[in-house]
């Protein structure tokens, strides 16, 4: 994404390829506060400590970029340390919680790599085809992915409490089993829920655009839904952004110029909402307004329909209860006797 967000600053910071502009937000309205300039970048990361751009020359392929750096800093834009990582995915940055790593999808290797935040040093790495769009759960224990190869794809999980210098266990999930367009051939987009309980991805792929949630706990998908593409999307697949909010009750998807929602349990469509400008920048959730901050040449706000949060507008409907019947007026017939004639046994 090229926007990011530290909402107990009340600050949101955006990225416009060479400079990241940082802006005021405490007001409801995007007020400028600075802007630093950096190499050439597509992509932000952020915690509670600093904000980062993947920055450098985009190799041939498209998809990553040689001897990329990590160009950190401060929410006031003081410069930190900025360590070179190697080349990896130009779309792709997950920041732990705590600051101290990041995740990515190292192209050299071909694997999702945990790294050392201030120095780049690699931490662990794993992974099968061609992983994207890596992103770390809230207390930093998992980190979550999609892998596309010209077959099936997959989602894989990784164990980040038990790797060691030799190993990064990794776990291939199932697949999702209903309205889906697919995993082969597809960049993704991953988020955890703020109590780690779930994650999403998203995805674009041969068959269109797609989303799916999973149970982490129990490894397995819970919902997919098919997401609404263009013809021109074809041309330049890209995953759209996803974040949970509400509480973790509703999953937000951008979708080109409308944002929707989904009841995060069971994948109910609740609506969307026109968003111009809406595309791969990507969005953040501003929960105290209700609201997301759009990327842009600054950030723009778009408040979000109340039933959304609203927990009672989010409960499922109750089933009917059957129609009482009232009693026939008819009384039954008294059945007759069988007019069968008792066998007679022979002496």
């Amino acid at each position: 994404m090229r926007i990011a967000a530290n909402m107990a600053l009340q600050r949101v910071a955006v990225l416009d390829k060479k400079a990241l502009r940082m802006f005021d937000v405490a007001a409801g309205e995007a007020r400028a506060q600075g802007s630093v300039e950096v190499a050439l970048g597509d992509c932000l990361g952020a915690c509670a400590q600093w904000v980062g751009v993947v920055a450098g020359k985009v190799a041939p392929a498209g998809a990553s970029i040689r001897n990329a750096k990590l160009q950190r800093f401060s929410w006031e834009l003081a410069p930190l340390a900025s360590p070179t990582l190697g080349e990896v995915a130009r779309h792709d940055l997950s920041v732990s919680a705590d600051g101290a790593r990041v995740v990515t999808t190292n192209w050299q290797s071909g694997y999702v790599t945990v790294m050392a935040a201030d120095t780049g040093e690699k931490l662990f790495a794993a992974g099968e085809s061609i992983p994207s769009g890596a992103a770390f759960s809230p207390d930093g224990s998992r980190v979550i992915a999609g892998a596309a190869d010209q077959g099936d794809g997959a989602v894989l999980l990784f164990d980040v409490a038990a790797a060691t210098k030799k190993t990064f266990p990794m776990e291939v999930l199932p697949p999702p089993a209903k309205k889906h367009p697919g995993l082969d051939d597809a960049p993704y987009y991953s988020a955890f829920s703020s109590d780690g309980a779930r994650a999403a991805l998203s995805n674009e792929t041969w068959g269109g655009r797609g989303v799916a949630v999973y149970d982490v706990a129990n490894k397995k998908p819970t919902w997919s839904a098919v997401l609404p593409a263009s013809a021109e999307e074809c041309e330049d697949w890209f995953a759209f952004a996803v974040a949970f909010a509400a509480c973790d009750r509703v999953l937000l998807v951008a979708c080109p110029g409308a944002l929707r929602a989904y009841g995060a349990d069971d994948g109910r469509a609740l609506g969307e909402v026109p968003i111009a400008a809406m595309g791969h920048g990507g969005f953040v959730v501003d929960e105290a307004r209700w609201s997301v901050w759009v990327a842009g040449e600054a950030p723009t706000r778009h408040a979000l329909p109340a039933p959304w949060r609203d927990a009672t507008a989010l409960e499922k409907p109750s089933a009917k209860k059957p129609s009482a019947k009232k009693p026939s007026a008819k009384k039954p017939s008294a059945k007759k006797p069988s007019a069968k004639k008792p066998s007679a046994k022979k002496p």
